[in-house]
């Protein structure tokens, strides 16, 4: 998720701000850098928000880069800042802060948010700077580059809209449905997960442990195993097993398809 915000640091006030904005276009400012701009308790600014009927439904906590590498920091909608500064009580602030309050309730959010607006007149002067080829240049590149935007969309966000479908729906999964979410077919899909030896590929005379998971990932609830009994052709009753994926479990195959770009042609000939 990190490679999905936008970061920056906003000077506002004389203090440093950190500002992120996801890929819908929501933007949020870290808790600790406004704290320690007007001076008050981190600890207990956070623990208010997150407690507070309102303010927490504004609270995100967002992976952000820092000395340490990624962490979780606690982020709060821009729409939400005003009102927890309207909420901190002035008189148990000191003077000083009271003033620098006023400030942050009246100003801070419009100037942050402007962190993320282009800035007009400096690409109007670049434009106007440009010489005629260069402008052509520029017109092209922005075009090719909208282009490629509405194809990545039009690909990504029917796969996205499905997925987020399917991980939020009560229950697990069968291989079926997962494998029409991420449309590389329930055969190939079994064919993968068999190869990076996820699931068993049984043998003749133990054909029930066929795609069956490995017990490390039953044990890490990425998949359950349904029991079941079905006649067969003889009309005799015998006993059956089917896999399903939970929600963590899609998720994981998720990122292991990532890495082949949802590409599994090459499991086209394997046995399911």
């Amino acid at each position: 998720m990190a490679n999905e915000l936008m970061i920056k640091e906003v000077d506002f006030n004389g203090a440093n701000i950190l500002v992120a904005q996801n890929i819908d276009g929501k933007m949020y400012a870290g808790v600790k850098w406004v704290c320690d701009g007007l001076g008050l308790d981190v600890k207990g600014q956070r623990e208010k928000i997150q407690k507070h009927e309102v303010f927490s439904k504004g609270v995100a906590t967002l992976p952000l880069p820092s000395n340490g590498g990624i962490q979780d920091t606690i982020m709060i909608e821009l729409d939400f800042l005003p009102l927890w500064l309207a909420n901190i009580n002035p008189k148990l602030v000191g003077e000083s802060v009271k003033e620098k309050l006023i400030i942050y309730q009246l100003k801070a959010k419009d100037v942050l948010a402007k962190a993320f607006l282009p800035d007009i007149e400096t690409f109007i002067q670049d434009y106007l700077d440009m010489d005629e080829d260069e402008r052509g240049i520029a017109y092209f590149k922005e075009k090719k580059q909208r282009k490629m935007l509405e194809l990545q969309n039009k690909e990504l966000i029917p796969k996205a809209n499905s997925f987020d479908k399917l991980i939020g729906a009560n229950g697990s999964q069968n291989m079926n449905s997962v494998a029409k979410s991420f449309k590389v077919g329930r055969t190939r899909l079994f064919a993968f997960l068999r190869y990076n030896d996820i699931l068993m590929t049984g043998s003749k005379n133990d054909k029930e442990k066929h795609n069956v998971p490995r017990q490390q990932y039953l044990e890490q609830k990425l998949f359950v195993v349904r029991e079941y009994t079905i006649p067969d052709d003889d009309g005799e009753i015998v006993n059956r097993v089917q896999t399903l994926v939970t929600s963590k479990g899609i998720e994981f195959i998720d990122k292991l398809l990532k890495k082949v770009n949802y590409n599994l042609d090459s499991f086209g000939d394997l046995d399911d």
